[in-house]
């Protein structure tokens, strides 16, 4: 009888030890461990009064989750497609904006959230005119309410207002502490999650799409300002 344990790396056979098991060490994936949503946003840039800008969206009223709120463009990955598929997806159904008439850059660090959300950001510049941008958005009037584009010269000079919010656990009674052996009293680890605010004109970029701007403008500038 053989036993198999999957191991990332190159393909490799180890002897049967004394223990009697062999091992294969096989050629994988790596992924998630546990099960996460997984999101693609995109930080779209484009030109607007000839000043470099970066998209953004607020929400539909309509929409069940977060209406109203500041967002880039993006949304839920398919079942079937790739991040980078889903992002291309998004922008076009939300904004108009066709994969044809833009570059992918690259894609930009992950975003896991304490919530069980990996988001996926992607760097893509349109390639077309000024003109050309505002003939070709058209936005989804049931996701997209409106949309407003902030100068990246803006972003480099602003200093965002940061507010630490705490993470804890909710204890439920059933859990079993006995068998376990803990104490019912167990201080259980608590976290912490900086929420930065951005005030541009009349609109407010803030939370999850703050923390990716904030770290695209660090990226940008060498990593110098501090990250959140």
């Amino acid at each position: 009888m053989q036993d198999y344990i999957l191991i990332s790396g190159a393909a490799k056979d180890i002897e049967r030890g004394s223990c009697g098991y062999s091992i294969v060490i096989g050629k994988r994936n790596i992924s998630w461990i546990g099960k996460y949503n997984e999101f693609s946003v995109v930080i779209l840039l484009h030109y607007a009064n000839g000043e470099p800008c970066i998209l953004y969206e607020v929400r539909s009223e309509h929409m069940d989750r977060q209406p109203g709120e500041t967002c880039l463009p993006g949304g839920e990955r398919d079942e079937g497609e790739t991040a980078e598929e889903c992002a291309f997806r998004e922008l076009y159904e939300e904004t108009g904006i066709s994969q044809e008439n833009t570059e992918l850059i690259t894609e930009m660090d992950n975003l896991v959230t304490y919530a069980g959300i990996i988001l996926h950001p992607y760097i893509v510049r349109y390639t077309g005119s000024e003109s050309d941008f505002s003939k070709e958005l058209i936005l989804n009037p049931n996701e997209v309410k409106h949309t407003f584009s902030v100068p990246i010269s803006f972003l480099e000079r602003a200093t965002p207002k940061i507010y630490d919010m705490g993470v804890r656990i909710d204890k439920t009674k059933d859990f079993p502490y006995r068998e376990v052996k803990m104490n019912p009293d167990y201080s259980w680890r608590t976290g912490n999650v900086k929420v930065p605010v951005i005030n541009y004109k009349d609109e407010v970029i803030w939370g999850l799409t703050a923390r990716i701007t904030l770290h695209f403008i660090r990226t940008l500038q060498g990593e110098k300002m501090p990250d959140v």
